[in-house]
């Protein structure tokens, strides 16, 4: 971390020497330092030093700890020994002993036997990912015909047996045993489908875990802004900004913002309550995560989740981990997530629409302004965030000038920009650089916290004590204790301003968030969200001087207004 801050310290110096430089010029002059084009963070870090890599010992152990606690009939052991060996398990072409692939196989048969039957088929698709032997893969594609066979899904039980047959015959093994074991496995199949059949089981759908209830749905969505109520308008002022008023009455309780995050990212792990899901958030039973393939850090809760990860930024992220690790800016999450707004985007797409990134446009979104629909996955909306910049003081500018900078060299480290010739690399960084201190300075004044609860806790009155309670018996006016998961930011929600006294309250539904109304709203009024403590919980100069420490006393005007009660 210390060579971090002697980078920043040494580029912020430079830009404030050079005061003169404007909007890219200002980039320019922090790329072209010697100190940055010398810097390449990869190559300065130990990768065997490294706790978050894999270790084929620790996986080996692990795997025969569970087979022994298998063996013994401890079932849920287990699965949870599989699954560490699971985590640290390498998988690469130099694991002749295919660890990974072996300890997904191993922890299927724990599942199996636990009757976790979507669970156990999920690892047998992992272990055949993994290159489970073919020799005795059929033993997998045997208990994948069984547990869809529990499952009542008879149409693909079928498959799978045909699957499996299949198999055996490709299996190499003598003619008279895999006649058998055909034979074997068709009787098994036949009686089992009887019982289902019998037992009056249908084909299973997999439940949606996304579903939305009615009450988070919106009853009417804007034609212009899809992840709000058509019950409101964006427009600006000068004094204000962007900010949302409502158009008609809005009742309280009426939902008037539904929408998933353009970028989230888990809160630093010694801040988390439990292990969670890097994609998206859900909390991971310890004897079930996906672990990532080549770092023993990160798990996801399914094979979509760690497959659309890979797709997108993760690959970036887990090059880039020991480096975060090493420098502590894991633990800063404003730069992870500046980082992985970047890195879900290949370099192309910020060359493709580099109009969509150069201009910074304060009306972006506002009724009226343009024809465009304000979508919430539209880079252009993430670019377009209000940052302050004029009330910023030029220390704080250059020194996120230098963090841009640094992210920027961070990436190319990477291999972020492998596809752009050698010519177009210095605009290509430019351009990468100038995104990276927009986001900088955007998402520290347009971020939402995700919260979710992870115990049936309930707040005592003396804020102090907490009291287990089912969530089938709470009460209208009983505070459930939440756990903060990460952050995240909502475009249409970042338009609505600040009151320490809000007529919204928002509910995170996974990384979703539903802002509802908390009291009736009239026809014109505005709509507030809550920047910090609300009136009823903090007096008026605290409140003031928390706002201060986040918005600058360049800000005074605004908090004077905001802090009113």
């Amino acid at each position: 971390m210390e060579d971090v801050r002697k980078y920043v310290a040494a580029i912020s110096r430079t830009l404030l020497e050079q005061r003169q430089d404007k909007g890219l010029e200002r980039i320019r002059t922090a790329l072209r330092r010697q100190e940055t084009r010398r810097l390449d963070p990869l190559a300065s870090i130990d990768e065997d030093g490294s706790a978050s890599r894999k270790n084929a010992e620790l996986a080996k152990r692990n795997r025969e700890d569970g087979n022994e606690a298998f063996a013994a009939g401890n079932f849920h052991l287990a699965s949870l020994l599989y699954s560490e060996s699971l985590r640290y398990s390498p998988v690469n072409a130099k694991d002749e002993d295919n660890l990974a692939a072996a300890a997904a196989a191993n922890r299927s048969a724990a599942f199996y036997q636990l009757g976790r039957y979507e669970k156990c088929l999920e690892d047998i698709e992992l272990a055949l990912e993994l290159g489970y032997p073919r020799v005795t893969g059929y033993k997998l594609l045997i208990r994948k015909c069984k547990c869809l066979l529990e499952l009542g899904r008879i149409s693909a039980a079928q498959s799978a047996f045909d699957e499996a047959v299949d198999a055996i015959d490709r299996s190499g093994m003598k003619k008279d045993i895999r006649k058998g074991i055909a034979v074997e496995l068709q009787e098994a199949f036949i009686n089992l489908a009887n019982e289902v059949k019998a037992d009056g089981a249908s084909e299973a759908s997999e439940k949606n875990k996304d579903a939305l209830p009615p009450w988070c749905t919106l009853k009417e969505p804007h034609p212009k802004y899809p992840s709000a109520s058509s019950a409101i308008s964006v427009r600006y002022e000068a004094t204000v900004g962007r900010h949302v008023v409502a158009t008609r009455n809005i009742e309280a309780g009426e939902v008037i913002f539904n929408e998933e995050p353009i970028v989230a990212v888990l809160c630093p792990e010694e801040d988390a309550t439990t292990e969670s899901c890097a994609d998206c958030f859900a909390y991971i039973k310890d004897d079930a995560p996906i672990p990532c393939p080549t770092c023993s850090k990160v798990v996801f809760c399914s094979l979509k989740c760690r497959r659309k990860a890979l797709e997108s930024y993760h690959v970036i992220e887990c090059a880039l981990s020991p480096v975060f690790a090493a420098t502590k800016l894991d633990k800063m999450p404003l730069v992870v997530m500046v980082l992985r707004a970047i890195a879900q985007k290949p370099i192309n797409f910020f060359l493709e629409n580099a109009d969509k990134f150069s201009d910074h446009n304060v009306k972006n979104g506002v009724e009226g302004d343009d024809n465009q629909v304000y979508r919430s996955d539209d880079y252009r909306n993430l670019y377009n965030l209000v940052t302050h910049e004029e009330h910023r003081e030029p220390e704080d500018v250059a020194a996120k000038i230098a963090f841009a900078v640094f992210l920027t060299r961070c990436l190319a480290s990477a291999g972020y920009f492998a596809s752009v010739k050698a010519d177009d690399l210095e605009a290509a960084e430019e351009r990468i650089a100038a995104v990276a201190l927009q986001f900088l300075q955007g998402f520290q004044f347009n971020t939402h916290m995700i919260e979710s609860v992870y115990e049936n806790r309930l707040i005592g009155q003396d804020a102090e004590t907490r009291i287990w309670k089912e969530s089938a018996k709470f009460a209208a006016g009983e505070f459930v204790e939440t756990s903060r998961l990460g952050g995240a930011v909502f475009p249409a929600l970042a338009n609505m301003n600040h009151s320490c006294d809000p007529n919204v309250v928002l509910l995170n539904w996974g990384k979703r968030n539903v802002a509802f109304a908390n009291r009736p709203i009239k026809a014109g009024e505005e709509i507030f969200d809550t920047y910090g403590p609300v009136y009823y919980h903090v007096d008026r100069e605290e409140r003031r001087r928390l706002l201060q420490v986040t918005f600058s006393s360049k800000n005074s005007t605004f908090i004077s207004e905001v802090c009113g009660k």
